[in-house]
């Protein structure tokens, strides 16, 4: 009896499997599979977009920190121009109001500096002008002491003088330090703000500020001229615009 017949039935009748879940007569993938198919594509699809959502968030949080970085700098370089208003209701503001109380730049014989120093805490707010007269052997300035938490009371109003070579001197350090200067990242929010304008014939230049090291340097420097030629009570004692409230009283004040 002859084999070779039945075996070629037999290879005839066997199909490859076919995993695809299709139509009757054909081999089903178990349904089980099916479905742990499905959760890994979509847990695939769920993972891409989390993924994609942290890399957009963390673009777009640096993009912003870069942003703010950057318009803090803008605000604090130096500008040509007289100060200008701003969105800041809080510094800029207070800068513009007390530079308000002195003579104009316009008033400054075309030579002159105006300057404001606003303590976050302390007892006083401080803004001062000086100029040069025309062949002037003096310069004349004004300094202003307002006191903080009492509206638009200036405590103290002192004209002085001083030599016209002490001015220039002061004048000059102060055009060294802030002429081109590009701001920086200063985000201080609780030191010593404070602002300049700066007239030289057709020029203006200005700036504010708070706790960087170019302005703390220049807030020194005008302070140890005010020390020197508007000595008042009311002067801060220490390296910065800070007069604090004295904590101890005199015995029976």
């Amino acid at each position: 009896m002859s084999v070779i017949a039945p075996l070629a039935d037999v290879q005839g009748k066997c199909q490859p499997l076919n995993m695809r879940d299709t139509g009757p007569g054909e081999h089903k993938a178990p349904r089980w599979l099916v479905w742990l198919r499905r959760v890994g594509y979509v847990t695939t699809v769920l993972i891409a977009v989390q993924l994609t959502l942290l890399a957009f968030f963390a673009v777009k949080q640096w993009l912003d920190r870069r942003d703010m970085y950057a318009q803090a700098k803008e605000e604090s370089r130096t500008h040509e121009t007289a100060l200008l208003a701003s969105d800041d209701q809080f510094v800029r503001q207070s800068a513009l109001r007390s530079l308000a109380a002195l003579p104009p730049l316009s008033g400054l014989n075309g030579d002159g500096l105006r300057f404001v120093a606003l303590p976050s805490f302390g007892m006083n707010n401080y803004a001062l002008a000086v100029f040069l007269p025309r062949n002037a052997q003096q310069a004349v300035g004004v300094l202003i002491v307002t006191s903080i938490g009492v509206k638009g009371a200036a405590t103290h109003r002192r004209e002085f003088r001083m030599p016209a070579s002490a001015y220039r001197t002061l004048v000059a350090d102060v055009d060294r330090r802030t002429d081109g200067w590009p701001g920086d990242a200063d985000m201080c929010l609780d030191g010593i703000p404070a602002g300049f304008e700066r007239v030289r014939g057709s020029r203006v230049t200005s700036g504010i500020g708070n706790c960087s090291p170019h302005y703390k340097a220049l807030k020194a420097v005008i302070l140890r001229a005010m020390r020197r030629f508007a000595p008042v009570e009311d002067l801060p004692a220490g390296d910065d615009w800070m007069r604090m409230e004295p904590t101890h009283k005199a015995a029976g004040g």
